[in-house]
């Protein structure tokens, strides 16, 4: 298992369990474009040349803001979101970055689980922010904000 920078050959793999996974928030069609300016970056996990999981970001000044983390829903639970997770705080401490900064579902309680044991905090709440998910008759949901500051790690 290795953790790399993305590369265009990744995306026919990527492609593979993506819509299962992370097309509402972005569709797989926006990452070349998404990729092409260089403020993002992507870093996934490769196993024997599949890609089973995969971290977008953008970093601008000494700021990261973690647009998502998705893995291959045959490949959960195995630890990967979290070794991606230390990887872009690894990346970041590299550039000088003080914080990141990332918008969860409120109803996401697993990755809200796993950003809080990396060490991120609430920071803010957006009301009516994402569609809801849920059977409860709500019609939106609001968005967790988490931060992490760098410097105090």
């Amino acid at each position: 298992m290795e953790i790399r920078y993305y590369h265009d050959d990744d995306y026919a793999s990527l492609a593979q369990w993506w819509d299962k996974e992370a097309s509402d928030s972005w569709p797989i069609q926006s990452l070349p474009s998404c990729l092409a300016k260089s403020q993002y970056a992507m870093q996934v996990v490769d196993v024997s040349g599949d890609i089973y999981a995969a971290c977008l970001f953008s970093v601008l000044a000494d700021q990261c803001e973690l647009l998502f983390i998705a893995v291959n829903p045959t490949q959960k639970r195995q630890g990967m979101a979290l070794r991606l997770l230390h990887s872009l705080i690894n990346h970041c401490q590299t550039k000088s970055v003080e914080n990141i900064f990332l918008e969860v579902r409120e109803s996401n309680f697993p990755a809200i689980a796993l950003y809080r044991s990396a060490g991120f905090v609430p920071s803010g709440q957006r009301e009516n922010y994402y569609p809801s998910l849920s059977t409860d008759g709500r019609m939106r949901e609001a968005a967790l904000i988490f931060q992490l500051a760098i410097n105090s790690r």
